[in-house]
């Protein structure tokens, strides 16, 4: 009961930039699957550019709603009303997608059986992958073009195919998402934006340009 409290509690405390990245899960993979889907009949090559600059605009979106919370975190912070939580964006981005591990991590274990040489949880696993690519849509692209072949297995020797490795891939895919929130929240809190290395002008919340004003008044 304590595990389930716990999640519980860290859910309805960090509820707006959980919810934000559901939101833009979903939205991204719809559009993912929509804009790889079409671009696939022109070749896999364009799918998985789609689906890469798909991701880049996915990981911009986090990053910008996490960098709206870091800095409103900040002057709590400074103040010591708030502990200094350095890795807390990659945490709220990890259990966000605990909903996306509950499938993937049955369609991975059973990647690893048949790698073994068993094919026990086709199964479960073909119900997980269609789980995942709908709710994943972003990475459909990369999925479409690591995934041509089926496993096979001939005179006993077990061969790794494309499908094997989409199944590595789609953990790898949740990488770039836990990264921006880990970058977004840590620079909000430094009041920092990544935007400016590369002379543009930082996009802010109404929220956040209302904070950023009242500080620059004191």
């Amino acid at each position: 009961m304590k595990f389930f409290r716990g999640i519980k509690n860290f859910y309805f405390d960090n509820m707006k930039l959980v919810n934000k990245f559901w939101i833009n899960q979903i939205a991204m993979s719809i559009f993912g699957i929509m804009v790889c889907g079409a671009l696939s009949s022109f070749g896999t090559t364009w799918a998985i550019v789609a689906s890469v600059l798909s991701s880049f605009f996915f990981a911009a979106l986090l990053y910008d709603n996490a960098w709206d919370e870091g800095f409103r975190d900040r002057n709590r912070v400074t103040n010591g009303r708030l502990k200094f939580r350095p890795f807390h964006g990659a945490k709220i981005a990890l259990f966000a997608y605990i909903p996306t591990l509950i499938f993937l991590t049955p369609a991975v274990i059973s990647t690893i059986i048949r790698l073994c040489g068993k094919d026990i949880l086709s199964s479960v696993e073909a119900v997980c992958k269609a789980i995942i690519l709908l709710t994943n849509g972003t990475y459909f692209g990369i999925f479409l073009g690591t995934s041509p072949v089926k496993y096979t297995q001939a005179n006993g020797i077990t061969q790794v195919t494309g499908d094997d490795i989409s199944m590595l891939i789609a953990v790898a895919c949740l990488i770039p998402a836990v990264l921006a929130y880990l970058l977004g929240y840590r620079l909000g809190l430094a009041d920092k934006q990544i935007k400016t290395i590369f002379g543009a002008k930082p996009a802010l919340s109404a929220d956040t340009k209302k904070a950023k004003d009242n500080k620059n008044t004191h």
